[in-house]
């Protein structure tokens, strides 16, 4: 074959295969653009699922709900909330009711944990419900303020706890002698919260 018409087939044997792989380059592209799409399409789904209002009104399921939605307490949770004389209800707005956690311990007793929160600070209390329903029991576990300590009044006292199991919570109280001195003493005294299959509350030292 005369030099001229093999350069002339090699030129067009290599352009044949540049677009053969420039095309499966570009056909990848669109299926990693078309992967990607459905992804987004996927996690904004996700995102726009919210919490299925639950039925019946009066079900502590509905308490939850209403929190976690940052929606008003109905009249009926709030007399259910001011038999436990704990906060102030109605609400204004330096004040905030929520839900730090929830879980069951056997098939008709669950716990909630609300946190009461102020522009100064939060208290949470432990609260059992019996058959979602009827609070059976309840403990004050957090207290954490901004300090109003003074000449008069030094110390500075505060609660917080932990969680040891489903059953059990450890509570530390702190009494900070001399607080913001530089010759703070933290002195602390430690309680455990047992929470037993009918819904009470044991306390020991």
């Amino acid at each position: 074959m005369p030099p001229s018409k093999l350069l002339v087939t090699l030129s067009l044997l290599i352009l044949s295969c540049n677009y053969g792989q420039v095309k499966k380059q570009h056909a990848g592209a669109v299926q990693i653009d078309t992967n990607l799409k459905k992804a987004i399409e996927i996690s904004k789904e996700a995102a726009n699922q919210t919490m299925a209002i639950p039925a019946d009104t009066t079900s502590s399921d509905y308490l939850i709900y209403l929190l976690k939605n940052e929606m008003p307490v109905t009249s009926y949770w709030t007399q259910q909330l001011n038999k436990l004389d704990a906060f102030e209800i109605p609400f204004d707005s330096t004040t905030r009711l929520s839900i730090t956690r929830t879980w069951p311990i056997n098939d008709s007793v669950s716990v909630i944990i609300l946190q009461y929160s102020t522009n100064v600070g939060s208290d949470e209390f432990l609260l059992t419900v019996k058959n979602k329903k009827h609070f059976v029991a309840k403990a004050h576990i957090s207290n954490q303020y901004d300090s109003d300590v003074s000449q008069e009044n030094p110390d500075y006292y505060y609660t917080e706890y932990q969680l040891i199991d489903d059953r059990k919570i450890k509570l530390l109280q702190h009494k900070m002698k001399d607080y913001d001195t530089g010759k703070e003493n933290d002195i602390v005294t430690v309680e455990y919260l047992s929470i037993l299959g009918n819904g009470d509350i044991l306390k020991k030292i």
